[in-house]
Order: C-alpha cells, then sequence, then structure tokens
C-alpha cells in the first residue's frame, strides 16, 4: 500500500464540502497478495499501518471489505476503529 495516499487524502479532504470520505479497500489482492493458500494469506508490508494513519484522519472512514467472515479477515489484519465487511458484505462490524 502506497503512503502517498495520506496526504492526497489530506489534501481531497481540505477541499471537500462535507468534510468526510469514504475508503473501500478489499483485502486478497490489495491490502494482501494473492496467495494459491487462502489460509496464508497476510498483509503486504505497511499495509495495516497505513489503514491506521488513514483511518486516524479527521473525516476518513475506512471499510476493508472481503468475501472471507469476518473472524477470519479480523485474524488476519488487526486494525482499530475501521469498518469490516464479511462475507461480501452480509456481516459488517466496527467504527
Amino acid at each position: 500500500m502506497n503512503n502517498s495516499l495520506i496526504p492526497r487524502a489530506q489534501r481531497i479532504l481540505k477541499r471537500m464540502r462535507c468534510g468526510r470520505m469514504l475508503f473501500c479497500f478489499d483485502f486478497d489482492g490489495t491490502l494482501s497478495d494473492i496467495v494459491k493458500n487462502p489460509d496464508k494469506a497476510q498483509p503486504v508490508k505497511n499495509g495495516e499501518k497505513s489503514v491506521e494513519r488513514l483511518a486516524a484522519l479527521k473525516g476518513c472512514i475506512v471499510c476493508v471489505i472481503s468475501g472471507r467472515r469476518i473472524y477470519d479477515l479480523k485474524k488476519r489484519f488487526k486494525v482499530k476503529n475501521i469498518i469490516y465487511c464479511g462475507n461480501h458484505g452480509a456481516e459488517i462490524q466496527g467504527r
């Protein structure tokens, strides 16, 4: 995950009238690499830290979406103060 997203988000938030933005990221293939065995999927380097920093920005809401069950997703990606959306939207927890 590219850390240049943080300064860009800050600039956009300053220009927006509502002052809020929603960022949605898929876990498999975005916040983790695609692997042959889904049980071995882990966050990309600095992925959790970047999402944590983004979620800490005033006006930013972050959601991690997955086809995985929420318990499985939260076991692999441990960030507080975000929304977790599992089972393609059937399960929602957080924030």
